[in-house]
């Protein structure tokens, strides 16, 4: 069962510093004992220190299959995204 734990909104890109300081501030802190994180694969989920956090803290930590789009929720938003987009003189920018 998935469970939902924290939602953040950045305004920042995302990058390894920033999903590093997320993780060790505001995830770990609120996972269960034994949870499970998964992940795709961008670039700054792989960088190692956080993996080992992740891993020293007691989780398991799992990566989803590359090119899995019907594994990872966003990707759906990523698609209307562009949809919208490219049917109206409409960006979003988010």
């Amino acid at each position: 069962m998935a469970i939902l734990l924290t939602v953040s909104l950045f305004a920042v890109n995302i990058s390894a510093d920033v999903f590093h300081g997320w993780a060790m501030q505001d995830l770990l802190p609120k996972l269960p004992s034994h949870a499970v994180v998964v992940m795709d694969n961008a670039t700054f989920h792989k960088r190692q220190d956080t993996r080992d956090a992740i891993q020293n803290a007691g989780y398991t930590l799992e990566y989803l299959p590359a090119y899995s789009p019907d594994l990872n929720p966003i990707e759906h938003k990523c698609e209307l995204r562009a949809e919208i987009e490219a049917s109206s003189s409409i960006t979003l920018n988010y």
